[in-house]
């Protein structure tokens, strides 16, 4: 059987282009699901110092009545430039803000929020592109959740470290 949830959210994108060398984009989301027909449960529980979220008979957490689902931020900006210069050059990069978010459904420990800034410098020339990329540039510390239906707490996993990518690429 499929799982129920019923999610509340906004959503809003602008993009803003004044000329041919200049781009701006932003986006700021904000969503709250809930789960419906109980918390999940766990077969057995794991041990006394690892139960946050066991709830034996499925019985709603007190912390949160409303079985809020756990593991990913509920707000969300981005924000993102690029410069462009006749001569093929590209530059761009932004932050993007992640809130903090809770960690199992009975609330206990929560991730902290992060800004998570990512870039890129490129040249084209010919139909060819050279881009390097690079994602979280100043080596943040943040954090990823997983699905928390299965358990009723989400594995927490540090997100990957300062990334760099070179690419070269043809357009036909």
């Amino acid at each position: 059987l499929a799982e129920k949830f019923r999610a509340n959210g906004v959503e809003l994108e602008v993009n803003y282009q004044p000329s041919e060398f200049f781009y701006l984009a932003g986006a700021f989301n904000a969503q709250r699901t809930y789960r419906r027909g109980g918390a999940p449960q766990r077969l057995e529980p794991i041990g006394e110092d690892l139960t946050s979220g066991f709830n034996p008979g499925g019985d709603t957490p007190a912390n949160n009545g409303n079985l809020v689902v756990p593991g990913t931020p509920e707000i969300q900006a981005k924000l993102f430039a690029v410069v462009t210069v006749p001569q093929g050059v590209s530059v761009g990069g932004g932050p993007i803000w992640s809130s903090r978010f809770w960690t199992s459904y009975d609330r206990v420990t929560q991730a902290p929020s992060s800004i998570v800034w990512n870039g890129f410098a490129s040249y084209e020339y010919r139909g060819w592109t050279l881009r390097l990329s690079v994602d979280n540039i100043f080596d943040e510390r943040y954090f990823a959740g997983s699905d928390p239906n299965f358990f009723g707490n989400v594995l927490i996993t540090q997100s990957p470290e300062r990334e760099w990518r070179l690419s070269l690429s043809r357009r036909f």
